[in-house]
């Protein structure tokens, strides 16, 4: 009954670049990369991904397996991105904003993928012009010393094998509080 089992990798390539990688090690013996990519912090406020990637959609999207807060992803993320989120490989951009409050636009490119197990949306269209992509804008506000609000916005787009556009959307609410004598803890 074994399901599947994960490694995690991380290695400073040198100051600019950090290599990550995710190898599922599923139950049938299959082996699955499920993200291999590098980043880099060299550029002031912004943060480059490049390879194999989890897209950031959502909160949700972000997880991996294990980390789902309930067994099973929530049904809309199968129907729309993707059981375990959008996974593919692209380059994502992320910048951290100069707004007072904790701001960030991130937006990637990624490859085209025809509707699959794992890719509930169709990008597989050949026209030179398919290059889906995706938007997520993330605020986050201090409402008190112990509680946070962070609203998030999510988009992914592209064109299918049909040569009609597919276009998710997506929106967060969290609200996060830790009282100060609790902060070593989990809120």
């Amino acid at each position: 009954q074994f399901d599947e089992a994960e490694i995690s990798l991380v290695s400073v390539v040198d100051p600019y670049w950090t290599f990550w990688s995710n190898i599922v090690f599923v139950g049938d013996g299959t082996v699955d990369p499920e993200e291999v990519w590098v980043r880099s912090t060299n550029i002031p406020s912004i943060q480059l991904k490049l390879g194999k990637q989890r897209g950031t959609f959502g909160k949700h999207g972000l997880l991996h397996t294990h980390a789902f807060p309930f067994i099973q992803a929530p049904i809309v993320m199968a129907n729309t991105i993707g059981n375990e989120g959008f996974k593919d490989a692209g380059v994502e951009a992320a910048w951290l904003t100069p707004l007072p409050w904790y701001s960030e636009l991130t937006g990637g490119v990624y490859q085209a993928v025809a509707a699959d197990d794992e890719h509930p949306l169709d990008f597989g269209s050949t026209r030179h012009d398919n290059v889906p992509f995706l938007a997520h804008f993330k605020n986050q506000f201090d409402l008190n010393d112990a509680t946070t609000l962070e609203l998030g916005q999510s988009l992914l787009q592209g064109r299918g094998t049909d040569g009609n556009q597919n276009t998710a959307y997506g929106a967060d609410v969290t609200v996060r509080n830790v009282p100060v004598r609790n902060s070593n803890r989990r809120g």
